[in-house]
């Protein structure tokens, strides 16, 4: 029970701090979440950097889920992918427009929310799977089945969503983002082959390198503050790896 307890703790930082694992700063006088606005008001984050923001501590806890063999964590990841209401990202922010990636890659692109319902779904399912205590785990995850089953496209905006797949035969993909100035622009590449190296990367419209995860690991995340709202170039690398590696893209 003590140990079920630090993880949901965990749980609750994350979601509410963000602890993005890759960081660079535009600039350092921009509003952060929890420093007042121009007229001294606290800036209140969109829904869809919340969302972001929930998904990237749902992809942390499913990282320490499988590598601590932690049914809770794997349960709580699940319980943050159903609680966000996700978007399909927009194609004329796919750079290379006449790409359509593998036909899972496109089935997951007309219908984000199934994706979600099934990425959730299986962290459910590989929880009960690692349980010691299969009756104790089971008795969590049969309502947060339903809870997932129920998912629904809410009424406020979440975060974008967009699945793909590099290689060594295509080994970049580039999506042009506009992020809103004031608020944290996060990105998040889950890597859902678990296995290889995935890289992030993120330019201005002048070319400069603004934010990177090039660590050696198979998911990518970083989050930077824009100097106001512009448009930036975000590419999703493949650095290492056999055969094709699926991904899947969040951003605010």
């Amino acid at each position: 029970m003590r140990r079920a307890m630090v993880l949901v703790a965990l749980f609750g930082l994350a979601c509410a701090v963000g602890g993005p694992a890759a960081s660079a700063f535009e600039d350092k006088k921009e509003v952060k979440k929890g420093e007042k606005g121009e007229k001294g008001e606290r800036k209140e984050l969109s829904s869809e950097t919340k969302g972001a923001k929930l998904l990237l501590a749902a992809a942390e806890m499913a990282r320490f889920g499988r590598e601590h063999k932690s049914p809770e964590a794997l349960l709580a990841a699940a319980r943050a992918i159903a609680s966000v209401s996700v978007q399909p990202m927009d194609p004329k922010n796919v750079k290379d427009a006449d790409k359509e990636g593998s036909d899972t890659d496109k089935e997951s692109n007309e219908n984000v929310l199934k994706a979600a319902q099934r990425e959730a779904m299986a962290l459910v399912d590989e929880a009960v799977k690692i349980a010691k205590d299969k009756d104790a785990i089971e008795k969590i995850a049969e309502p947060l089945r339903t809870r997932i089953t129920a998912m629904k496209r809410g009424a406020v905006r979440g975060p974008v969503v967009r699945y793909g797949t590099v290689g060594r035969g295509d080994r970049q993909d580039t999506f042009t983002i506009r992020f809103k100035g004031g608020e944290p622009a996060v990105i998040i590449v889950n890597n859902q082959s678990n296995r290889g190296d995935i890289d992030l990367v993120v330019e201005n419209d002048e070319g400069r390198v603004v934010a990177q995860d090039r660590r050696s690991d198979d998911d990518a995340t970083v989050t930077f503050f824009p100097r106001g709202t512009h448009t930036y170039y975000v590419k999703v690398k493949f650095f290492a790896g056999r055969g094709a590696l699926r991904y899947k893209l969040t951003t605010n």
